[in-house]
């Protein structure tokens, strides 16, 4: 509308027109007016009828946005405030977060503990997590180097962000049971079965902490490093879905965190039964002794060599009672008692089932496996370097003879030759796995759909050392370690969430936070957002063969229809954009 407002001057009242519109900030608000463009004063003008109609124009094609956007100010400077590149990607991630209520959960814990910080943590919280996403990196670093997010700014100081990460090292495991019963609002979540494991992340210091309950201490690394390590115990449900995270010292054996971490996961979900999911490391029959006397149930892998696996051994042999389903496939599946212990501590005679499996993938992968052993054991022996078995060490054998007589008399001398029983025993595990389970009523199919969803739990493993750079690097305080994976378990479980929910559409971590990052818009003048086109950048690479599907614009277009959201055109008002991200939701 044309505004002609009188105003008092020095040399007399003159009017001053301008066009205005009107808007809402916020859906319910109040009514409010922004000028889009002042002319000036009606009675500084040589034609005032001309500058009238001029004015009338303008203000006929208000509603479309491309008439305003046609005036720019050409002496603007390129680092001004308002030419700021901001990300709208996040707000994808920010819609799961508020799913899972934990502003709600951080206000009310502030409360109750009475806590007297004067930084609001619930933001940093936040702020923290969907840069861990969008752009993981050192506190610091995501700190002052993080990218700029539109209409969420959070006023942060380092020695802030450091109180907090105390805090949620403290309040972790009650955010864990808060999201995982905000999440069992939202979506089906089976509790029959947890999918446990663990893996470790080094730090490269010298020497591990003085102190046996701090953390980092030497272990058994999954990369074989002699560095000192932290141990993280992962549970997850047949969704993929976090359900708890640990921290463990790493000098603890991985056998000895399955009660008490079992015992929490029961506790927070209020679960009377669980059966667990687990690889042959954590099968123990201690383990086994306790799950069956809490009335749980078990699905293990199982060791087929060495001594635990020798009473396998007649079953393997004996080809004839195997059901052959095709030349790649055939299993043997039979019930067997062994010894327990009740919880009282007194002998027991318990029952259960197990799955021998036999696949020629696996038996193809031992072959080359064996093989390459072989090859490096016979190049150590021409290169005379025993001492670096590098795993390769039991397929040697070692005499000791005399030099001149082949007796063992003092002046002796060691050689080694290739243990030729030894590989002749491997191959005849070559392809052959084996499941344990203590429900007597599953069948082979059964059996193994449960045991083939622990790759879940591996690809969350792969999912936080890659996609978000989970290693603790620059950390050293074992409350600051710990609610970092606090931080990391809240990161997976949205990106798991969206997984889930996006279904046959899903992308993987990669494409999702490549997508995300290239969600960018500028504010313009008039209250107006100018978005900058999601496309992928421009390269030299010519090939035809690429996939279409990994295009960016189509991943925008399937997260789009994913979170009922419609980001087509250039140039949008604030109030229109507001009501897009409020109606924001994922299918």
């Amino acid at each position: 509308m044309i505004r002609q407002d009188k105003r008092n001057l020095k040399n007399g009242i003159k009017t001053y027109i301008r066009v205005t519109e009107g808007y809402r900030p916020s859906p319910g608000a109040k009514p409010k007016q922004r000028t889009v463009k002042s002319f000036g004063y009606l009675e500084d003008q040589d034609d005032p009828i001309a500058f009238m109609k001029k004015v009338e124009e303008f203000n006929k094609g208000l509603n479309r946005v491309e008439r305003i956007v046609q005036h720019y100010d050409m002496d603007e400077k390129m680092n001004d405030e308002n030419n700021r590149i901001q990300n709208y990607g996040y707000m994808y991630l920010n819609s799961i977060y508020n799913i899972l209520k934990i502003d709600e959960f951080v206000d009310s814990y502030v409360y109750r503990e009475k806590l007297r910080i004067k930084y609001d943590l619930k933001s940093i919280i936040r702020y923290l997590v969907i840069q861990r996403i969008m752009n993981p990196a050192s506190k610091r670093r995501t700190l002052y180097e993080g990218i700029d997010l539109y209409e969420f700014c959070p006023k942060i100081s380092y020695d802030e962000l450091c109180r907090s990460l105390d805090i949620v090292s403290i309040m972790g495991n009650e955010l864990q049971a808060h999201t995982r019963k905000a999440l069992d609002e939202f979506m089906p979540v089976d509790h029959t079965y947890a999918y446990y494991d663990l893996t470790n992340y080094f730090f490269e210091i010298d020497c591990e902490d003085e102190a046996e309950e701090d953390l980092r201490h030497r272990g058994v690394s999954k990369e074989h490093r002699v560095d000192p390590i932290v141990e993280l115990s992962l549970v997850m449900d047949a969704n993929g879905c976090p359900l708890q995270v640990e921290t463990h010292p790493g000098n603890t054996s991985e056998s000895t965190t399955v009660i008490p971490v079992m015992n929490k996961v029961k506790e927070t979900l209020g679960l009377q039964r669980l059966i667990l999911v687990a690889d042959k490391g954590l099968n123990t029959t201690k383990n086994i002794d306790y799950l069956q006397n809490n009335g749980d149930g078990y699905v293990f892998s199982q060791i087929v060599k060495g001594t635990r696996g020798r009473r396998f051994m007649k079953y393997i042999e004996d080809k004839s009672d195997w059901t052959v389903v095709s030349h790649r496939y055939r299993f043997r599946l039979f019930t067997e008692e062994f010894n327990g212990k009740d919880e009282n501590g007194n002998p027991v005679i318990r029952k259960r089932k197990v799955l021998l499996y036999w696949t020629l993938e696996r038996a193809l992968r031992d072959q080359h496996k064996r093989e390459e052993k072989i090859r490096k054991a016979n190049k150590a022996d021409i290169n005379k370097v025993y001492g670096l078995s590098h795993g390769y060490g039991d397929l040697f054998n070692e005499h000791v003879i005399n030099k001149q007589t082949g007796e063992v008399l003092e002046n002796t001398k060691r050689i080694k030759t290739l243990n030729e029983e030894k590989i002749e025993s491997l191959e005849f595990y070559d392809g052959v796995n084996c499941i344990i389970t203590g429900e007597l009523d599953y069948d082979e199919n059964k059996i193994r759909e449960v045991y083939g969803n622990l790759w879940m739990i591996e690809d969350a493993f792969r999912i936080s050392k890659t996609n978000l750079s989970a290693r603790p690097v620059f950390l050293q305080t074992k409350n600051h370690i710990n609610a970092h994976f606090q931080l990391c378990f809240m990161s997976v479980l949205i990106l798991r969430i969206i997984k889930f929910k996006m279904g046959n559409d899903h992308l993987t971590v990669e494409r999702l936070q490549k997508v995300l990052n290239k969600c960018n818009l500028i504010e313009a003048k008039h209250g107006l957002l100018y978005f900058l086109p999601v496309l992928r950048s421009q390269n030299i690479i010519t090939d035809k063969k690429l996939d279409n599907d990994d295009n960016i614009e189509c991943d925008f277009d399937k997260l789009q229809r994913s979170f009922n959201t419609s980001f087509e055109k250039k140039y949008l008002k604030k109030e229109d954009f507001k009501n897009i991200i409020l109606n924001m939701s994922i299918a």
